[in-house]
């Protein structure tokens, strides 16, 4: 006990002259470590990571991976495919999406409520592979990082519905099949804008709201 706090002292008065805690070098103001150190430390946190992936374990937290087809990453000096378990996966989105990695629980709720099955296609997606998380409201378009604003959908229609709305994404999916059959509202040659669309969205969202009150 009088070890971690006399470590925990020697760590406080290092901070407060701007030393490093490990080799006693210059800081810049806020950091515990100097940028060699860091460089250290992230080398080695590499070589770590890559050794459990090796061994079948998560990159950061050397759990046993628990995805079908893990997420990756691919460094760019590293030339290797990183792969991180689940918990992992959620921690980091929970983190992106809301403001902290302890909220990743909500995260997974959210995917149970959705029977693991994409909110606008209704494929069946896994953490890890093709699930992904997409504003409902884009943030360009005032959307915020809350659980309400977000939904699970698949990879594939995250990439095609990018800063659309779902009702958007969905009328211009209807256009583009209906002008395939030369058939429907949106017939070829009809004259039809972006702006048209998204009045229509519009409309249809004040319809859904009314029928959920």
């Amino acid at each position: 006990m009088r070890n971690n706090e006399t470590d925990k002292l020697r760590a406080y008065n290092l901070l407060k002259s701007r030393k490093c805690i490990r080799c006693l070098g210059p800081v810049t103001r806020g950091r515990k470590n100097c940028m060699n150190c860091l460089k250290k430390i992230a080398t080695g946190n590499k070589v770590r990571g890559l050794k459990n992936n090796e061994n079948g374990r998560c990159y950061i937290c050397n759990a046993l991976l628990d995805v079908i087809s893990p997420a990756s990453t691919i460094s760019k000096r590293v030339k290797r495919i990183r792969m991180h378990c689940k918990k992992c996966i959620l921690k980091k989105a929970s983190r992106i999406y809301l403001g902290g990695s302890n909220k990743w629980k909500s995260l997974l709720e959210l995917l149970d409520r959705q029977n693991h099955v994409c909110a606008i296609s209704g494929l069946k997606i896994d953490i890890g592979s093709s699930a992904t998380i997409d504003h409902k409201t884009p943030k360009v378009l005032g959307g915020e990082n809350k659980l309400e604003n977000l939904q699970w959908v698949h990879r594939d229609i995250n990439l095609m519905k990018r800063d659309h709305t779902t009702s958007e994404f969905l009328l211009l999916c209807t256009q583009i099949l209906n002008y395939q059959k030369g058939t429907g509202d949106y017939t070829c040659g009809a004259d039809v804008s972006l702006d048209s669309i998204k009045q229509l969205a519009l409309k249809q969202e004040a319809v859904w709201s009314l029928a959920t009150q």
